[in-house]
C-alpha cells in the first residue's frame, strides 16, 4: 500500500469539495436513509446533517431537528470522506447535533 501523505489527501478532497471555485454536488450512492452519522446533504439550497437516524438543519447557531423528508437531496460530504464513514470512522459532532 502506497504511503499517503496530507497534502495528497488534500488535494483528492479539494477536487471533491469544489468545481470551479464552487461547491460541488454529488449525487446520493446509497439511499438518504442508508448514509452514515456525519454525512452532509444539501436540499433547496439548505445543508443538513444525518445523524442518528435523524435529518438534522445546519445553521450558524447549530442543527435542528427537522420532521420532513427530503427531496432531491445532493450528497455535500466529499466521496471519499463518506468512504471513510461508511468503513467505520465517526466524526465528532457538534453538541446540538443530538437533539
Amino acid at each position: 500500500m502506497k504511503n499517503l501523505h496530507a497534502r495528497d489527501i488534500d488535494a483528492v478532497l479539494h477536487r471533491e469539495r469544489l468545481e470551479k471555485g464552487r461547491k460541488r454536488l454529488h449525487p446520493l450512492p446509497i439511499k438518504l436513509e442508508e448514509l452514515p452519522d456525519g454525512a452532509m446533504v444539501q436540499a433547496r439550497e439548505e445543508s443538513y446533517l444525518l445523524a442518528h437516524g435523524r435529518v438534522l438543519k445546519w445553521s450558524f447557531a447549530g442543527y435542528r431537528r427537522i420532521d420532513r423528508p427530503l427531496e432531491d437531496a445532493m450528497l455535500l460530504t466529499p466521496p471519499s470522506t463518506l468512504r471513510a464513514f461508511i468503513a467505520g470512522y465517526r466524526p465528532m459532532l457538534h453538541p446540538s447535533a443530538n437533539c
